[in-house]
């Protein structure tokens, strides 16, 4: 009669509970400080164009291998901008004002001639994959370099007449 009468007890219990809910959810998006998150992406585009698979992957690594040499290289060339030796000239290219003379100025003509060889083949690989000429990227390219340089450093400017050039130093 005891096991009835749990069981009974147990049953009146268990209809009377309902399940309650958790709600998990905010009511605003969280806001991540941006001082302590630091996110990170890749993204990786391939237009398939007839060419194979690997002919694709080689030209994506070679992108990328000129990108980091580029990277890698950016101190240097810094160092090169802030001695004004060299300058951004109209072509989206580095172009040397100043050679010292002796192994120095050995230095600085390897580092300018692999920087040029680097920001070439990108900026052909930019007008080969868009329908963007050469010149358009160069274009591009020189704003963006001009933009980025810092008060002091040799820019080339656009001269009073149409297709001319002329070196200042950038202004604050």
């Amino acid at each position: 009669m005891r096991a009835l009468g749990w069981a009974a007890a147990c049953a009146l219990c268990a209809a009377g509970c309902q399940a309650f809910q958790v709600n998990v959810g905010t009511d605003e998006p969280i806001k991540l400080d941006p001082i302590k998150v630091d996110l990170t992406m890749r993204v990786d585009t391939y237009i398939y164009d007839g060419k194979s698979d690997e002919e694709q992957k080689q030209e994506a690594a070679n992108r990328e291998d000129a990108t980091k040499r580029i990277y890698d290289r950016m101190a240097e060339v810094q160092e090169l901008k802030n001695n004004r030796l060299v300058g951004e000239n109209h072509l989206g290219l580095l172009s040397i004002r100043n050679l010292p003379a002796g192994d120095y100025g050995e230095y600085v003509q390897r580092t300018v001639d692999a920087e040029n060889a680097d920001r070439a083949f990108l900026m052909t690989d930019i007008s080969n994959r868009s329908d963007d000429s050469l010149a358009a990227v160069r274009r591009d390219q020189w704003q963006k370099r001009v933009a980025a340089s810092f008060e002091g450093e040799w820019i080339e400017e656009e001269a009073d007449s149409p297709g001319t050039y002329r070196w200042v130093a950038k202004e604050g």
